[in-house]
């Protein structure tokens, strides 16, 4: 396996997010940075690790995911 690389990200908490970033933490050890979206009452934190848990990676949210909270526009 080659050196992990850092992959940044956006759309993450999307249907073809959520596969991409579940994809990349089984198959690599890359490092992911993912720009998250703040929604009104709901923690950008709290979508991304119900996504990890769903999949049985929650370890990684420490280790190989960091949430930015922002928007591309």
């Amino acid at each position: 396996m080659s050196d992990p690389r850092v992959i940044f990200m956006t759309g993450a908490t999307g249907g073809l997010g959520q596969l991409l970033v579940r994809e990349i933490l089984r198959r690599s050890e890359d490092r992911l940075y993912l720009l998250v979206r703040e929604k009104r009452g709901e923690s950008h934190h709290a979508r991304v690790r119900s996504i990890l848990e769903d999949s049985g990676l929650e370890g990684c949210l420490n280790r190989r995911v960091r949430i930015l909270t922002g928007d591309v526009a």
